[in-house]
């Protein structure tokens, strides 16, 4: 029993087989880490961009309390921007 094994994973068949199955397994493996990469560059993107929304609004908001020296009003602004769940 042991031969027949030994011997039909020397036939060409079987390794031809082999090198199929090995060759598919590394291309999946090379797809997702093609996904995972593209994946992983698209939400740092959308995190860079989000977040420099987010600074232009505060900016923004933020302009004439500072220029006038309204500590109020800028206290204000900082507390409402604190509200939002995306600032941590």
């Amino acid at each position: 029993m042991r031969t027949r094994v030994l011997r039909a994973l020397a036939g060409l068949r079987a390794r031809m087989a082999m090198l199929l199955v090995g060759g598919l397994l590394v291309a999946a493996c090379g797809f997702y880490a093609l996904l995972d990469f593209l994946a992983r560059d698209w939400a740092r993107h959308e995190l860079a961009n989000k977040s420099e929304a987010m600074v232009q609004h505060l900016v923004k908001d933020s302009a004439t309390p500072m220029l006038l020296g309204d500590k109020s009003e800028l206290q204000e602004v900082v507390s409402r921007e604190a509200r939002d769940p995306d600032v941590v």
